[in-house]
């Protein structure tokens, strides 16, 4: 007896289940966008940075070519008291624009990052000058493109504008 409505018992709760289980299906192909806020993802927020301005002489204001521009950013310290840090380079242009294409993760702009200018060029294009470290807080950053309303946040324009002083070897 006890085995026929333990039979049954399971007969009727199989039933019932299935037509929960049919009735949730749908026909619908598009259910990411019909349940998209309730879509689970697992991911990493990103965003394209970009790093650009310009570099100028501090007494003529003319653009100054062959400058190096040195992003910096630390990244740790390791057992020894070393410290590690990622660097990214690029030269001014004859316009004296310096422009570099940061990575989506690794270069997340923080206040560990600074500019470095540098006149690596010597004497030629315009003279000696001075280096230069411009620190995050010296630097702008503004939303240049849309992201994907995902993970993905969009492009960011970070901009400077840097006077470069004489070497006092030269005056």
């Amino acid at each position: 007896m006890k085995a026929s409505i333990r039979h049954l018992y399971e007969i009727i709760a199989g039933a019932i289940l299935s037509i929960l289980g049919f009735g949730a299906c749908t026909a619908d192909n598009n259910l990411e966008e019909k349940y998209k806020h309730n879509l689970a993802e697992y991911g990493e927020p990103s965003a394209t940075f970009i790093l650009k301005g310009t570099v100028k002489s501090e007494e003529t204001g003319e653009s100054l070519f062959g400058i190096n521009a040195s992003l910096k950013k630390y990244i740790y310290t390791d057992q020894k008291g070393t410290k590690h840090f990622l660097i990214k380079d690029a030269v001014s242009d004859q316009d004296g624009i310096v422009n570099i294409k940061l990575g989506d993760y690794e270069f997340y702009p923080d206040d560990t990052m600074e500019l470095i200018l540098q006149d690596v060029d010597g004497e030629e294009n315009g003279g000696l000058f001075q280096t230069d470290t411009l620190r995050m807080n010296r630097l702008s950053m503004n939303k240049t493109g849309e992201g994907d309303g995902r993970w993905y946040d969009g492009e960011f324009t970070i901009g400077f504008e840097a006077a470069l002083k004489k070497s006092n070897s030269e005056q």
